[in-house]
């Protein structure tokens, strides 16, 4: 066996300073007086742990500030900055506002002559501005790195900005470019990012996802975006949630019915989203994948106390794409902690209850077909006017022409016009655009229903006030 390091962390509440302090140790060895020695920044950047603050590393990065990300290369080079004497000399004989129509050389003036009489004529001697106090550590923090911003000047050169005044996307590209090149001068280092796709899109974030693996020897991530997860097998991932302030991490797995190969071509548009949330709805097919968020966004505007959209509340939507797969992913959700809900078509008694036990809330409708729900449920006026809103925008396909909706045709007729209308746009989300038209009376009282019930389990109303035993009532018996 080969000897470990171990290292400890000792944390404590000062009460008088009303503040928590600590710091890490070496476990081994115990100093005479039962204390242990520090584990300082320097033993941390041996074994590859290197820290920063998120809040210092954007104006900090490329400045030779001391912790800085350039000053950290520069001393795992060993590289020596040995310009500190000429820059101090040339500042000092530099002049700043010496020109009397400035102002502000008479001011100082001004106020040597103020200041002496009251001490000795040798203070407050000759005032006069500099660019900093002419110290190494002034300067270190006063440097920093300028980049070309592409604009141009009148005569021609580029105009460049400091590093830190460059767009947010930039700043944090820059930076784990610097990491790289941490990463590449250690040995063994390990990368713990949170969110590394801010302000950069979807290319950059996974090139610079891979590059920190192919450079680390271990890397962690916490993320929110799809373009970051995709790039991780589910056997790399963790899928956190709190609950009451209590932190847990489940396992993340290959969903039912989907193989390995065709994971990563469905995962952004089918399982991401439901991935990162806390609520999920299975809905079986495209038609209720488009409609139920229509209406609820709908029903929302109308409605706002009653209804709030699925995105308000947090639910995912995810295509089943089929009834047979509402109950799988309806498992698999509720196993990695999800509140799962499930919108079906009328099944059989076996797969009704399969569905059931699969899924903490569900919502089986008394039809085959959602567009059944829709035409059959949705008020006459509702279908009318959309029907003859397609013919008057010329959406009606040529090859329906004999099926044209008019104002003489019956409530059966317009249905049957837009049964094969919707047959034809499957996928296009025509049922949705039917149903975000309706006045909340027209909606169907299924779809009212279930969208009522979401809310109420995502956002419970507040219990009613319990009543005083001064409100109380009383009979004569007790007086």
């Amino acid at each position: 066996m080969s000897a470990a390091l171990r290292v400890f962390f000792e944390g404590r509440y000062d009460k008088e300073e009303d503040d928590f302090t600590g710091n890490t140790f070496f476990a081994t060895p115990v100093l005479a007086e039962g204390t242990h020695p520090t584990f300082k920044t320097t033993d941390k950047r041996k074994c590859g742990f290197l820290y920063l603050r998120t809040l210092r590393t954007g104006a900090r990065a490329l400045s030779l500030e001391r912790g800085s990300l350039l000053d950290v290369i520069l001393r795992l080079q060993d590289k020596r900055v040995t310009m500190w004497e000429d820059l101090l000399n040339e500042l000092r004989k530099l002049p700043v506002a010496d020109k009397p129509e400035l102002g502000i050389a008479p001011l100082l003036k001004d106020v040597q002559d103020a200041v002496r009489r009251f001490v000795p004529s040798d203070w407050a001697e000759e005032p006069h501005m500099r660019v900093s106090d002419l110290t190494r550590e002034a300067l270190r923090k006063d440097l920093t790195v300028f980049m070309g911003t592409g604009a141009k000047r009148p005569d021609g050169s580029t105009y460049c900005a400091p590093y830190h005044h460059q767009g947010t996307g930039t700043i944090n590209t820059l930076v784990l470019a610097l990491l790289s090149i941490i990463a590449g001068l250690k040995q063994n280092v390990i990368f713990a990012m949170e969110e590394p796709e801010i302000a950069l899109p979807p290319h950059t974030q996974k090139r610079i996802v891979n590059s920190v693996r192919e450079t680390s020897a271990q890397a962690l991530f916490t993320s929110h975006s799809p373009y970051v997860l995709e790039e991780f097998a589910p056997s790399e991932m963790h899928v956190l949630r709190r609950d009451g302030g209590k932190l847990s991490a489940m396992l993340a797995t290959y969903p039912p019915a989907v193989k390995p190969k065709a994971y990563k071509a469905e995962f952004r548009a089918r399982f991401c989203e439901a991935l990162l949330a806390r609520y999920v709805l299975v809905v079986e097919g495209r038609t209720e994948f488009d409609a139920i968020p229509a209406a609820a966004r709908r029903l929302n505007d109308l409605n706002p106390t009653e209804y709030k959209t699925l995105e308000a509340l947090g639910v995912a939507v995810i295509d089943a794409q089929t009834d047979a797969q509402v109950a799988p992913l309806g498992k698999f959700f509720r196993d990695l902690g999800k509140t799962v809900f499930a919108v079906f078509d009328k099944q059989e008694p076996a797969a009704s209850a399969a569905i059931k036990a699969a899924v903490h809330h569900s919502f089986e409708s008394a039809e085959k077909g959602f567009e059944n729900v829709v035409l059959h449920h949705t008020a006459e006026a509702a279908l009318r006017r959309y029907a003859l809103s397609l013919v008057a925008e010329n959406a009606w396909p040529n090859h329906l022409i004999a099926k044209t909706p008019n104002a003489a045709q019956t409530v059966e007729q317009i249905r049957d016009a837009l049964r094969q209308f919707f047959g034809w746009a499957k996928g296009s989300g025509d049922a949705g655009d039917l149903l975000g038209c309706c006045t909340e009376a027209e909606m169907p009282q299924y779809v009212r229903d279930t969208l009522r019930v979401i809310h109420i389990t995502v956002e419970p109303p507040p219990l009613p006030p319990v009543p005083s035993a001064a409100a109380a009532p009383f009979d004569d018996e007790e007086l």
